[in-house]
C-alpha cells in the first residue's frame, strides 16, 4: 500500500503514465536474454485408430519383431504418429510421399486387414483413403526413391514429435539411411 501510493504520487506528479519503476521493469524485461531455443511447436493431435484387438495376433505372427505386447503397443503409437504425418503433409504427389519403418509397416498391414475399419479410419482421421503401395522387388531407382521417402518421413517426424525412437525408426550410421520396408504412401 505505501509503495502503491508512492507510485501513484510519482505518476501523478510526473504527468501520469508509467512510473520510473514500471518503465525500468519493462525495459529490463525487453533486455533480458531470450531463450536460445524457441518453444517447441505444439504437438499435432494424433490420429486415433483402435488396434487393441490386433495386439495378440501381431505378437504371434511377428515374434522376432516384438518381444512383448508392450512393444506392439509402442509400435501402434508410432503408427498413429505416421498416420498423423500423413494427415499433415501438404504435398500428396510422389515428391511428398512418406515411407514407414519395417515395424510401423507391420502395424499398417494389420490395420489394412480389417478393410472396413481401415477405410472408416482413413476417412474419419485423414479425410481421404490412404493407399498401400507395396514394392516387393525394388530395382535400384525404386530403392533410392524409397530411401528418400524414409528420410522425408524421419525429417517430418522430428519436426512434429522430436527424435524418433530408434527401436521403431532405425537410423543408418551417419544419418537417415534407408531401412528396407516394402511400402509407401
Amino acid at each position: 500500500p505505501v509503495f502503491d501510493s508512492m507510485v501513484e504520487a510519482h505518476d501523478g506528479h510526473c504527468g501520469g503514465g508509467l512510473s520510473v519503476f514500471h518503465r525500468t521493469i519493462e525495459l529490463q524485461n525487453r533486455c533480458l536474454p531470450q531463450p536460445l531455443h524457441a518453444e517447441p511447436p505444439s504437438l499435432p493431435t494424433l490420429v486415433q485408430v483402435d488396434l487393441a484387438k490386433q495386439v495378440g495376433r501381431i505378437l504371434r505372427e511377428h515374434p522376432r519383431d516384438f518381444e512383448d505386447s508392450g512393444a506392439v503397443e509402442r509400435a501402434i503409437l508410432e503408427y498413429q504418429k505416421f498416420l498423423t504425418l500423413q494427415r499433415e503433409r501438404q504435398d500428396l504427389t510422389e515428391r511428398g510421399a512418406l515411407a514407414p519403418s519395417a515395424v510401423v509397416d507391420i502395424i499398417w498391414h494389420a490395420h489394412i486387414l480389417n478393410t472396413r475399419a481401415y477405410v472408416a479410419d482413413c476417412e474419419r482421421e485423414l479425410g481421404r483413403f490412404v493407399h498401400h503401395e507395396p514394392s516387393l522387388e525394388p530395382d535400384a531407382d525404386e530403392q533410392r526413391a524409397m530411401a528418400q521417402r524414409y528420410a522425408r518421413t524421419l525429417q517430418s517426424y522430428r519436426r512434429a514429435f522430436g527424435e524418433p525412437p530408434a527401436e521403431v525408426w532405425p537410423l543408418a550410421k551417419g544419418g537417415d539411411g534407408f531401412v528396407p520396408t516394402c511400402c509407401c504412401m
